[in-house]
Parts: structure tokens; C-alpha cells; sequence
């Protein structure tokens, strides 16, 4: 059976624009010819192309079918004529921004039948499934005529011969059913009929046709189109969208509008799923390595329950659908075939805190080039105008001599960074100005306008009093109307405090027409909290990252950490740039946690709270505890009672006691080899490039799992560990346009 259904054949004619990459290409000639040989997983691994057209994606629903469908191993000769077997079937989504994996257990009978003088692949599916308290079992029948034909590139020439029935429940119409065919000029053929009688808007129905050859075809598919309900009860109305295609061209219709048509010569390729093989022998990592497996268990109620075993960045949890599973549960895996027996393991105690090393490698600028990132800003500082220009200062102004104003953190500076002043729509930032009114003897406020608002009274980029918006009423200051400018005058001032958040992303173009420092603030025009996205504009503005401070940007799944270093912005070599590797204390790492030569734990800021790391097996085996007093509870002697720390903490280093236990004044910070780093009076390394290493400590809050870990035990008592997350070396890759753009993942 297929997998992918495509109602567009892929485009046969050549090489695609835009696509090809020598630099990826040559990057992968190694692993390609450390696995010639036919048996490897490498040269096993099958390829699926198929065209993704998002008005005809109600053929979708079959891909979902089929896909799971092909995990329940229905052709494999030890599950065909063996009798009905349970499998574990996946299913992935997507929730508020974060992929969820969900398991769903079907019992399968696949069997070889004869109908009409042709062998027939006969699969019947039973599965019980509950929604909303309510358990219904949907019954389902392939019958599997004739396979499909697939292409070496990996694209279908036919999908088969095949009939699908599904019935949900007992209500007859709750259906779906589908079928493939092949008529006689060699054109694939699919329909589907699907009918719900409830769900969202109530019942409706969808229909859909599909006639493929290679260089033509046509179909129609009849849907409900929720995209017009914009009410949570709204009935949407059936809609029916109409296409054709030719050799060079798709034509498309949706209801009674325009018909939309679309170059088949012009196509941009995307990769939706990747396998990784061992360069050297081919085989895919996942048989070598084990990032999470489903188990099942039966509740203290008696009931069948289905959990995950999984890691987050070394992080062990069982996750299950009904809240936590208790310790001393006997769990059984769910992804072993039906010819092996699957091993049972017992739930061992949850471990309330996750202690974490923070390891960091070098990294580089163009790792996170164009990526957007969300960073908090807090600046505080005034301004002086001096008859001419604005002049910034960061301390505040002695104004003892009205003739020579001082500004008591330094010297003023000319003052140009307008942008960051400025408030748009949809901003997570907030801006707060404003002045002493000396005449009145009363605060003012402003806001400034770099355009004109359509607010009569504007004249011209500059400050505008502005006033507190009616409660209830979101967002910052608002000029008051009609509008009224600051007169700028010598010796006017104003403070200024910004805080809250801007995205910013490094743009790589050093003294370009749009920037000077390589970097971009993005305009925000709006925030999807459902996905939790931001929506950016086009009216980006200078970035000049500030000297010193640490930026964490991640990049799916890798935490970057950005630094400037010295005072120059237009140059990429300005900035420190390392990965931070993060690795989770668990019973079999714990001993190589600390590096050697450590006495205790602390933040580079507090000599007097000190903490110890359990390594040893016992009642706070893998916890943190006090080893000075606990500054929140002030009548316990930690040092004679140890107690866990309850909270978390960010940052901790350890520290050796330079041969005096006692006076911790100058005790020392250590790398993870246990080298000692020489810091200055304030705890900060003298030589930037020499770290101490850096240890989180997480603690799970009451009434939730973050910060938990909980283990298996396999029937010798050991603890069943995952493998660590697999880190790649980046890559360069190379379009047709001859840019370079470096990618790494874990």
C-alpha cells in the first residue's frame, strides 16, 4: 500500500530550480559509498516523493490512514494467515507549539483470501478508542487487489488496487470508505466518502475524485469549509473545489472563485523526513540506539493504560494520558513484533529534582543566521538635549550647576538609537518617558513618534506628551490629541525606561543599506498565543547588541550563547559564540558529574550558601542539598541535618577550597577538568575565554513534573537508560546562487 498520496504527479521533466545542492550532495558521498552494499539500511531506505497542493489536502485523511495502516506490519509473513494481534499504532500532532506523540492500540488480522479466482490481502482492524468519556469501536476492512507502483525516485505511477471500509460505531452514518483503481487508459483512480453525523458544526459530509496519469488528470473534491466559520456553533457550508493539469500547469477552482493557475515547471522540493545511518556501516541509528519506546499497564482500577518512556536532553519521564504512573508499577513495552516477547520492567521512585552539567563547545555566527529570537531588554538611562542634540547618559544628571550638567556614571554621549524609543502595534516591549514639569512641579510623559499617526496637532518626528490609557484598555502610553511636541531646548531632559521583550535576529550584513552592526530588531505586529508564534512586518530596524552581556538564542533544539567582546559591531570576529550541551545526572553518570578536585557547589554572587550533589545511593541519592545554612529557614543547622533545596537554581559553579576549608574568600571555580579558573574580586574570569563549568538545578514544584525524573527498572533491578541526544557537526550548504548557509541539529 502507499503511504503518500499525491492528487499532482511529481514533475518528471529534470532538475528543479532552486533546489540543488552540490555542497550537500558532496558533504553525503562518503556515507553513499561506506554503504554500497545492497544490505545495509542505507541502501534500503526508501524514498517517497509526492506534491503537497493545500486546496486538495482533503485527500490527506488517506496518508493518515495508510500511515498508520503500514505501522501495524499487516504484510509480514509471520502476522499474514497467523490470526487476529494487537499493534501499538502512532500518531503525531501538534499542540500550542509543541509536537505530542499519542498511541492508539488496534487488533489486526491480515490474512490471505481468494475472491472471484484472485488472491486477495484481506486486513481487518478492530479499535477501541475513547473521546470525551465516551468509548465507541470502530471496525475497519482493507482488501488489498493489486500494489502500487512506485517510481525509483520514489514517487507512484498508480496507487494499487485496493478497497478501504471504515464504520465508526453503530450509527450508519458514520463511515468513511475509499478505493483505488487503475481505468482502462492506465490512469489511477481514487474516491473516498466520508460522513460524520456531529463533531464541530454538526454533520457533514466530504467526497473527492481523483483521475492521475503522468501528463494529465482531473478530479473534484466536496468538503466542509471551516474556514468560513468564524463562530464557535457555525454550520459551514459545502464547498467544491474543481482542478486539471497538464504538463506544465495545475489549474484550480475553490467555489465560484477565480481559477488560480500555477506553473508545474516552477516546484520547490521540501524534505519532511530524514533517517540518519552510521556512516560506516549503513545502518540506521534507531537499531543501535533508543530515545524512548510505549509500554502499557493496568491502573489500580483495573483498567488498560498506555504510557511513553522518553528523555528531554537526558531527562528521563513516563509520560502517560492519566497523570502520573505510581512506583512499583509493572510496565510491559508495546513496539516488539508479535513473534517476540516483550519485556516487562517496574516503575521506579520519582526523583523530584534534575541536576544538569551546562558543557560549552564553540560555535559559530552563521549557526543562527537568520533566526528570530526573543530577548528581554531593561535599559534605564536619561537624556539631555544641549541645544543641537540629544545626549545620553546612564547614570543621573547633577544638575547642581545649571551651566555644566554632569553625568554621574561617566560622560555623556550624542544620542541617535531613536528606534528603540518607538512602540509599535502588536509590541511585547513597553516604553516609559517622561520629564519633571518645573513650572507646574507635576511628572509629564511622552512617547516618540518617528511618523505621523493621523493625530492632528503632528508636526514632525520627535516627543509628544502622552497620557495613561482608560483601564481596561491594553497597550502603553498614547499621545494625548491634539498632539503637543517637546520644544527642544538646551538643558530640556527626559529619563527613559524600557523593559519586556524584542526579537532580534543577526543578519550577517556589516554596514549594509539596512544595518551597521550585523544585526536586525524585527518589527512585531502580533502575537499567536494558540501556537505561540510571533507575526513579524517588514519595517526592521538596527540592532547594536550591548558589549558583554550573554545572549541565548536557540536554534531547534541547541542553545547558542552570543557575546560581544569588545566594542567593535562590524565585524563577525566582535563575537564569542558557543553551544551549550546540556547532560542530565542520572544513576549511571552520576560519579562523573562534579569535576574533580570540587568541594562544593555555589552561585559566582553568594559565598554563603553552599550546596552539596548526592551522589551516592540513599534517601537523597541524585539531590541537591545545603551545606551551609538554608537562608529560608534560619532555625535549622543544615550543616548537622542536610535538607534538599526546594527551589531551583541557575548558574552554579564548583568550587575547590584552595587548602583553606574555612575561608571561602578565595576559593576558586573549576573547569570541568578540574582545573582552577582565576576570577577577579567579583567572581568574573579574568581571561573571557577560560569558563568555569556551569550546573542547573530543577525542582519539581508542587502539582506538576517539571523538574522530575522518573526511571525503569529491568528484572535485574538496573536502571533501563536512553541514549543521548545525537549532536551533528554543521554543515555548509550551497544553492544555485551561490550562497552558503550553515546547519546543525541535534
Amino acid at each position: 500500500m502507499p503511504t503518500e498520496i499525491s492528487a499532482v504527479p511529481t514533475n518528471l521533466s529534470g532538475t528543479v530550480g532552486g533546489v540543488t545542492k552540490p555542497g550537500l550532495r558532496s558533504k553525503l558521498s562518503a556515507l553513499k559509498q561506506a554503504a554500497t552494499d545492497p544490505n545495509t539500511d542505507y541502501s534500503k531506505a526508501q524514498t517517497v516523493k509526492f506534491v503537497n497542493e493545500h486546496t486538495l489536502e482533503q485527500f490527506d485523511i488517506i496518508e493518515q490512514v495508510l500511515s498508520a495502516l503500514a505501522q501495524t506490519n499487516y504484510a509480514d509473513e509471520a502476522n499474514v494467515n497467523q490470526g487476529p494481534y494487537k499493534a501499538m499504532v502512532a500518531f503525531q500532532d501538534e499542540q500550542n507549539g509543541i509536537e505530542t506523540k499519542s498511541l492508539e492500540p488496534w487488533v489486526v488480522d491480515s490474512a490471505m483470501i481468494e475472491e472471484d479466482g484472485q488472491d486477495v490481502n484481506r486486513v481487518r482492524l478492530w479499535i477501541e478508542e475513547t473521546r470525551d468519556g465516551f468509548t465507541q469501536l470502530i471496525k475497519g476492512e482493507f482488501k488489498i487487489f493489486q500494489s502500487a507502483t512506485r517510481r525509483e525516485d520514489g514517487s507512484y505511477s498508480d496507487y494499487g488496487v485496493w478497497t478501504l471500509n471504515v464504520r465508526f460505531g453503530d450509527s450508519a452514518s458514520d463511515f468513511f470508505a475509499a478505493s483505488a483503481d487503475i481505468d482502462a487508459d492506465g490512469r489511477a483512480v481514487i474516491k473516498i466518502n466520508e460522513s460524520s453525523p456531529g463533531g464541530p458544526g454538526g454533520s457533514h459530509q466530504m467526497k473527492a475524485v481523483m483521475n492521475r496519469s503522468e501528463t494529465e488528470g482531473f478530479g473534484k473534491v466536496m468538503f466542509p469549509d471551516f474556514e468560513s466559520c468564524n463562530q464557535p456553533n457555525c454550520t459551514p457550508d459545502p464547498v467544491e473545489a474543481k482542478y486539471a493539469y497538464n504538463t506544465t500547469h495545475l489549474a484550480i477552482q475553490k467555489g465560484a472563485g477565480a481559477v488560480q493557475y500555477k506553473d508545474r515547471t516552477s516546484i520547490t522540493e521540501m524534505t519532511h523526513r530524514y533517517g540518519m545511518f552510521d556512516s560506516v556501516t549503513g545502518q540506521d541509528v534507531m537499531k543501535t540506539k533508543s530515545f524512548g519506546f510505549p509500554v502499557e499497564f493496568t491502573d489500580t482500577e483495573g483498567h488498560r493504560q498506555f504510557a511513553y518512556y522518553g528523555a528531554w536532553q537526558g531527562r528521563h519521564q513516563l509520560w502517560a494520558g492519566n497523570g502520573a504512573v505510581p512506583a512499583g508499577t509493572t510496565v510491559k513495552r508495546q513496539d516488539r513484533g508479535n513473534q517476540d516477547t516483550a519485556e516487562t520492567y517496574t516503575v521506579a521512585e520519582q526523583f523530584d529534582g534534575t541536576f544538569t552539567k551546562r558543557t560549552l563547545v564553540p560555535g559559530a555566527l552563521n549557526d543562527i543566521r537568520g533566526i528570530a529570537v526573543e530577548t528581554w531588554i531593561n535599559k534605564h538611562f536619561n537624556l539631555l538635549h544641549n541645544g543641537s542634540t540629544w545626549q545620553a547618559c546612564d547614570g543621573w544628571i547633577d544638575r547642581f550647576d545649571p551651566n555644566n550638567p554632569i553625568c554621574t556614571s561617566g560622560s555623556f554621549s550624542t544620542f541617535a538609537d531613536f528606534d528603540m524609543l518607538v512602540v509599535s502595534e502588536g509590541d511585547r516591549k513597553f516604553v516609559n518617558i517622561g520629564r519633571w514639569d518645573n513650572v507646574n512641579n507635576m511628572p509629564e510623559n511622552y512617547v516618540y513618534l518617528n511618523a505621523d499617526p493621523g493625530l492632528s496637532g503632528y508636526n514632525g518626528v520627535g516627543f509628544y506628551k502622552a497620557q495613561f490609557p482608560e483601564p481596561g484598555t491594553p497597550g502603553g502610553m498614547t499621545p494625548i490629541s491634539p498632539a503637543v511636541k517637546l520644544a527642544e531646548t538646551d538643558g530640556t531632559d527626559l529619563f527613559v525606561d524600557i523593559g519586556g521583550s524584542i526579537y532580534i535576529s543577526y543578519t550577517g550584513e556589516f554596514g549594509g543599506p539596512t544595518t551597521t552592526t550585523g544585526w536586525v530588531q524585527k518589527e512585531l505586529t502580533g502575537f499567536d498565543e494558540s501556537t505561540w508564534t510571533p507575526e513579524f512586518g517588514t519595517g526592521d530596524v538596527a540592532f547594536t547588541p550591548d558589549p558583554g552581556r550573554e545572549y541565548y538564542i536557540n536554534s531547534h533544539g541547541a542553545n547558542f550563547i552570543v557575546r560581544r567582546k569588545n566594542n567593535s559591531v562590524m565585524d563577525a570576529n566582535a563575537y564569542d559564540v558557543m553551544i551549550e550541551l546540556q547532560s542530565a545526572a542520572n544513576p549511571t553518570n552520576v560519579a562523573s558529574m562534579l569535576p574533580s578536585g570540587a568541594d562544593y557547589l555555589r552561585s559566582p554572587w553568594r559565598q554563603d550558601v553552599r550546596y552539596t550533589f548526592v551522589t551516592s545511593a540513599g534517601a537523597n541519592f541524585l539531590l541537591l542539598q545545603y551545606l551551609s545554612d538554608d537562608p529560608n529557614t534560619p532555625d535549622v543547622d543544615e550543616s548537622a541535618t542536610p535538607t534538599v533545596v526546594t527551589n531551583g537554581e541557575w548558574g552554579l559553579q564548583a568550587y575547590d577550597n584552595n587548602g583553606t576549608p574555612n575561608d571561602f574568600t578565595d576559593d576558586r571555580p573549576l573547569q570541568a577538568d578540574g582545573t582552577p579558573v582565576t576570577v577577579d574580586q567579583w567572581g568574573i574570569p579574568t581571561d573571557p575565554t577560560i569558563r568555569p563549568v556551569q550546573f542547573n538545578w530543577e525542582y519539581a514544584q508542587e502539582g506538576t513534573g517539571w523538574g522530575a525524573q522518573q526511571f525503569l527498572l529491568d528484572a535485574n533491578s538496573n536502571y533501563v537508560l536512553l541514549s543521548d541526544p545525537i549532536r551533528l557537526q554543521p554543515i555548509t550548504l550551497d544553492n544555485n546562487a551561490g550562497e552558503e548557509k550553515s546547519l546543525s541539529s541535534v
